[in-house]
């Protein structure tokens, strides 16, 4: 019991400081909100619409927690 309460502590944590976000979730934020995160998250996206920019804050998503 106790190592289950420690295990998902630490898993919280890093949920905390590495929260991956679904394209579900990005769909519901403004194109200015996903390119402000991606810029605090340090990833360069691209795009010339809401869904090429999803697309590619996805694929940094992905290449950063590789």
């Amino acid at each position: 019991s106790r190592i289950a309460c420690s295990d998902a502590g630490k898993k919280r944590i890093n949920a905390d400081r590495a929260k991956t976000y679904t394209r579900e979730e990005l769909e519901a934020k403004t194109v200015a909100e996903i390119t402000a995160l991606a810029a605090e998250l340090g990833y360069s996206i691209s795009g010339s619409n809401k869904a090429e920019k999803i697309t590619s804050f996805l694929d940094a998503q992905t290449a950063a927690n590789a």
